[in-house]
């Protein structure tokens, strides 16, 4: 069993499963323990019934921050350029959400499963 601790890893490990996967035909399984920081939905208030878990999950700071801080130390991201890559970004996947019709998304799953069949 491998401990992953950092996004990266995480999505070399999901990279290695799925190409073992496809290699030797074989089932893989990636177990990921995660945690929701706000809860299951808008009345969900987690602290009340684990609030020594959720406390430390308040003090730990996001994926997004270590992630963003990582990037700086290694001069891939700019600091003063961090919310115009998240805008950006934000902005891409909008487009991207509002250009699939539902029923070309069905479609094309629905042709990939018939194919394999």
């Amino acid at each position: 069993m491998l401990m992953v601790m950092t996004l990266r890893l995480f999505v070399h490990v999901c990279r290695l499963a799925a190409e073992y996967r496809n290699l030797f035909k074989e089932d893989v399984v990636v177990d990921m323990f995660c945690y929701r920081r706000s809860g299951h939905n808008e009345a969900d208030e987690p602290s009340f019934t684990q609030p020594l878990m959720y406390k430390a999950i308040d003090n730990h700071p996001t994926t997004l921050k270590i992630y963003e801080k990582k990037l700086i130390e290694e001069n891939i991201l700019v600091k003063k350029n961090q919310k115009k890559y998240k805008t950006d970004f934000r902005k891409f996947l909008d487009e991207e959400f509002e250009s699939q019709n539902l029923i070309n998304q069905i479609k094309r799953l629905v042709g990939w499963y018939l194919e394999r069949i």
